[in-house]
């Protein structure tokens, strides 16, 4: 070959190769920037998500912050309820062995075995609720509850006892407008309390929670317990909270309390509490179940988680496939127990934990997006917030 071949020959390879060399580089950086570039949609829409969950969340909180306050203040409930308190307080009809023992027969049959059922076989203790109840408080369970017609759940269909006292033409007048209040707003429960002896002097739902002191009962240490002394406590003009933990009187389910002084001028004249609205946390966090169809494709979600790190609302993967999520949950070593409660309850609601790193952060009042295991120990893109809600802190994990 002449060396003038062989020069062009050298010149043009090596201009090749040039090209090729450069390509690649072109096209390797081209993927990083186009990699980069989606994984920053990515980590926007995750944001852009959470903070959308986040104020709709917080809306519908601060909207209970006000609804509780407006009632406390309606002239319906500031004028009645010192007339009921008395009222129930004078509460005579006789009670007699048939009739307690058929209170009896509700305590150790019908609530139990419900709660039984419920919790894994553990029992109630019924025999020592019903033992802490005082003469007048076991005749108006009797009224209200055992020989209630209505079945176990739906006893507030009952507008008022049978007996015609003073208390239950009274409980025939305000019972409606209460009853409405409940179910158009999905509150779980509404009481009201009177302030010397804490007596819950009404309820909705009368569930074994209505009649008792939530001072000296049975239920004075719990959820309800504390809404009451929290509420009768305050100095200012927020209502008090209580966080979600096990109820007895709602079978152990969590509920969570929030609680507002009534006022008459000066003087305190009783405590109104709501049982807080499971059901609508839950649909707002899950999309209404829709997780989809608003852009969280095949597994995304976005769940609440106290400071107990237990779960405020539905897992996605137990509302669409029950059994992969029991599996789930055995691989990462929860608890027999937790998952028996889960699978019996239908529910992960203060329940499931999720001790995670964006939980800690959440909680200790950080927001962020990065790469963090989930719950289940799977490696996920996870952006994270917090909630402050009358003292009490959530975190949003989107």
């Amino acid at each position: 070959m002449k060396l003038k071949t062989q020069i062009v020959l050298v010149i043009t390879i090596t201009t090749i190769l040039a090209i090729v060399v450069t390509s690649g580089i072109s096209l390797i950086t081209g993927t990083s920037v186009a990699k980069d570039s989606m994984l920053k949609q990515v980590n926007e829409r995750l944001v852009s998500q959470r903070e959308q969950t986040k104020a709709r969340i917080q809306d519908y909180l601060d909207s209970i912050s006000n609804q509780i306050t407006s009632v406390s203040q309606n002239p319906l409930i500031v004028d009645i309820l010192p007339t009921l308190s008395e009222a129930f307080t004078n509460y005579q009809p006789d009670i007699n062995t048939t009739t307690s023992s058929a209170l009896s027969n509700y305590y150790q049959n019908e609530f139990d075995r419900q709660f039984q059922s419920l919790n894994q076989g553990a029992n109630s203790n019924p025999t020592d609720l019903l033992n802490k109840l005082p003469k007048t408080s076991q005749i108006l369970q009797l009224a209200y509850i055992a020989e209630n017609p209505n079945p176990l759940g739906q006893k507030d269909l009952m507008i008022s006892s049978p007996n015609q006292t003073i208390y239950d033409k009274i409980h025939q007048y305000v019972h409606p407008y209460l009853h409405d209040l409940q179910r158009r707003f999905g509150y779980y429960d509404i009481f009201l309390v009177e302030p010397q002896n804490g007596y819950v002097v009404y309820s909705v739902f009368k569930e074994l929670d209505f009649a008792t002191s939530l001072k000296t009962g049975a239920y004075a240490d719990s959820g309800l317990g504390q809404a009451f002394n929290k509420a009768m406590e305050a100095t200012n003009e927020e209502p008090s909270f209580i966080d979600f933990a096990p109820y007895v009187p709602s079978y152990n389910a969590p509920a969570s309390f929030i609680s507002k002084k009534i006022m008459d001028g000066e003087e305190i004249v009783g405590v109104l509490i709501f049982q807080m609205p499971v059901d609508a946390i839950n649909q707002i966090m899950t999309s209404n179940f829709n997780w989809k169809d608003v852009g969280y494709g095949q597994t995304g979600e976005t769940y609440l988680v106290g400071p107990d790190k237990k779960f405020r609302n539905q897992s996605r993967m137990l509302v669409e496939n029950k059994d992969a999520f029991i599996e789930a949950l055995k691989a990462v070593k929860t608890p027999d127990k937790t998952i028996r409660e889960i699978a019996i309850r239908d529910s992960s609601i203060g329940i499931q934990t999720a001790d995670t790193l964006a939980v800690t952060k959440a909680l200790n009042g950080s927001k962020g997006t990065e790469i963090i295991d989930s719950p289940l120990g799977q490696e996920t893109l996870t952006s994270y917030t917090f909630i402050d809600y009358l003292g009490t802190r959530w975190a949003l994990i989107n």
